[in-house]
């Protein structure tokens, strides 16, 4: 999904459509939906049981997701956001792409091969904007301890001050704020469109919904880019190295689980964020352990996309909507994190 939520009800009313489509299941078979959502599906998801209930959106009203909902899966979503999406939007890469060479000085600047042309590119889906990393230093550390970028380099001094690993730290906050001053207005301005706090988890409560329950299933053992080294050369900024944090591959541990954690501010124990603790949360993980011959990882896979072929993984997702509760497994230290 290129384009956030709102712009997408906006374009083609999607969020409308999946109003009806819930209704008229309902209508047909007479009973509640079991929603399945992978990776930014998630944000949609809680974007949409916002909406549907608002009289700023779907007017469906207090209830209506508790009538038309009964079990909803989170597969891998990145519910507190995503570092790389920062470091994609002001570098024009991320881990994955920092092989590539830059070819601007034989094609455009706007060309996908150059960096500038893939920042640019990432800038333009509006989606990004319900990735960002939430929660700011309390959930991602604060400097000089905990940052996410650090900028180093011969011009690194028009950032600021170098610390003493001859970089220039940037907190979560500083980091966004920067990605923001090297995009431009016109992606401020198109990110920043939607004023409401629908999709944002620390932000937004759950609807009111007693009869729901929810699943959040992902991935652990798998090293997830946490923070980053960039060098500094004129007006370009280019990842030099990637400090590593446990996750799927895509989204770091903190954001796949705290909110269905143990943790205070989590949807467990948070009155305000999950009203009343009505709604049942559960979490299992499963761990990366990748078959050697296998291209997409094989049967206990726990990356990020791949997951979706994980048998167990399947096998519960098929217990969870023929209406079997299953337990919590975690075998990460994510109840031990306290934000």
């Amino acid at each position: 999904v290129s384009v956030r939520s709102s712009a997408a009800q906006r374009r083609d009313g999607l969020l409308t459509r999946m109003k009806h489509t819930f209704e008229s299941s309902f209508e047909v078979h007479g009973k509640p939906a079991c929603v399945l959502t992978h990776s930014y599906g998630d944000t949609l998801a809680r974007y949409f049981m916002s909406w549907v209930e608002s009289p700023a959106g779907g007017k469906g009203g207090k209830g209506w997701v508790d009538k038309y909902i009964h079990r909803y899966v989170n597969i891998g979503g990145p519910v507190l956001g995503v570092p790389k999406v920062i470091a994609a939007m002001t570098s024009g890469d991320t881990s994955e792409s920092i092989w590539l060479p830059d070819f601007k000085s034989i094609l455009s600047e706007r060309s996908v091969l150059s960096k500038n042309g893939r920042a640019h590119w990432f800038r333009s889906m509006s989606s990004g904007s319900l990735m960002l990393p939430q929660g700011g230093e309390e959930v991602w550390g604060s400097a000089p301890h905990k940052t996410l970028m650090c900028i180093g380099g011969k011009d690194a001094d028009k950032y600021g001050e170098p610390n003493a690993e001859g970089c220039v730290p940037f907190t979560t906050t500083e980091s966004i704020d920067l990605m923001y001053n090297r995009s431009g207005q016109e992606t401020r301005q198109m990110w920043g469109a939607d004023k409401t706090t629908w999709g944002q988890a620390l932000l937004e409560p759950l609807p009111r919904s007693p009869n729901l329950k929810m699943y959040c299933l992902y991935g652990v053992g798998v090293e997830t880019e946490r923070a980053y080294r960039l060098e500094a050369k004129g007006e370009d900024l280019e990842i030099s190295s990637v400090e590593w944090s446990d996750g799927d591959g895509t989204v770091p541990l903190v954001s796949l689980g705290y909110m269905c954690s143990k943790g205070k501010r989590g949807w467990r124990k948070n009155a305000r964020l999950n009203p009343g603790l009505k709604i049942a949360v559960t979490s299992r993980e499963y761990r990366h352990q990748p078959a050697a011959l296998s291209l997409r990882g094989g049967p206990r896979t726990g990356d990020h996309v791949n997951i979706l072929l994980n048998t167990e993984l399947i096998g519960d997702i098929i217990a969870i909507a023929a209406g079997r509760d299953l337990e919590d497994r975690v075998i990460s230290d994510i109840n031990a994190v306290e934000l």
